[in-house]
């Protein structure tokens, strides 16, 4: 979902592309400024640069809601990234040929010299950075907005869960029977309840105030939970381990497990969450993985 929508997102336009305009224009093309001999304001060229910088801002708008269907921010955001600078590029360079072709064309009924070409597309491009770059700081500051609403709310979740807990009961007389530890877990999904055994669940991860399940076997499904909070205390600590904010993660599912830059883990787990992706690639922030390794030495 993109950053910005709506009134504010035509504002943002109303400001930007006029003063990108009037930037380009004296600083590239035109090259002389107020105050100097023989000055005025380069109208044509102001005009020809906002409207290219306008169908920029579009088609890349466009590439990006693409994006966001097929490879949310969230869950890939270095793969999201390259893949945005290049649908980015690509849009733009089309975009600009077509308009400064038929403008030039009808404006003086030749086709553009070749240095004339490419020193717009080389402005193109650069608006088309500075676009992309814009974009790509709000998606950074949402992210980051994201994983503090959910810390808040994940400490909330557990604060009522304790606050809620009953108080233990006495203990039963010895004559009697210890109740069997439970061997699986209900799933809420939606208006139905599921029973899946531990080691039928490969792990859980949460993206967009949603948390998914994986199965062993590959395939997966959308819990009613919201956050990971909610089955931490449901599942057996020797079996399940939360490596970050995203993921909960049965041992059974870890296939590797590789030290990363600056005291990282990066794990592959199995089966992956899409159709036909046998892995997944997560990583343990430096301040997570000791207790990941006591755990993983723990359950070994």
């Amino acid at each position: 979902m993109l950053p910005i929508q709506g009134r504010q997102a035509w504002g943002v336009r109303a400001v930007a592309i006029p003063v990108l305009a009037v930037l380009a224009a004296h600083v590239v093309l035109y090259q002389r400024f107020p105050g100097q001999a023989g000055y005025q304001f380069p109208w044509p060229a102001t005009g020809l640069i906002a409207a290219i910088t306008l169908a920029c801002w579009e088609t890349n708008l466009a590439a990006y809601r693409y994006l966001d269907r097929r490879l949310p921010f969230q869950r890939r955001p270095v793969r999201r990234l390259g893949w945005q600078a290049l649908l980015g590029s690509a849009a733009t360079a089309v975009t600009f040929g077509v308009i400064f072709l038929l403008f030039t064309y009808w404006r003086s009924g030749s086709w553009p010299a070749a240095a004339d070409f490419g020193l717009g597309l080389l402005i193109a491009f650069t608006l088309s950075a500075l676009i992309n770059a814009g974009y790509v700081g709000l998606y950074l500051l949402g992210a980051l907005a994201a994983q503090r609403r959910a810390t808040a709310t994940e400490l909330a979740a557990r604060r009522a869960e304790r606050q809620a807990r009953p108080a233990p009961a006495p203990a039963a007389p010895a004559m009697a029977a210890a109740r069997p530890a439970p061997a699986g877990l209900l799933i809420e999904c939606g208006s139905q309840v599921q029973q899946l055994a531990f080691d039928d669940i490969a792990y859980f991860y949460s993206a967009g105030g949603l948390v998914r399940l994986v199965r062993a076997d590959g395939g997966s499904l959308t819990t009613s939970y919201d956050s990971l909070a909610a089955l931490t205390d449901r599942l057996p600590a020797g079996q399940f381990f939360q490596i970050n904010r995203q993921y909960l993660v049965n041992l059974r599912a870890v296939r590797t497990v590789q030290d990363d830059v600056n005291r990282k883990l990066r794990l592959t787990l199995t089966p992956g969450p899409l159709a036909g992706q046998p892995t997944e690639t997560v990583l343990i922030s430096r301040y997570r993985s000791a207790e990941f390794r006591r755990w993983l030495q723990g359950a070994a």
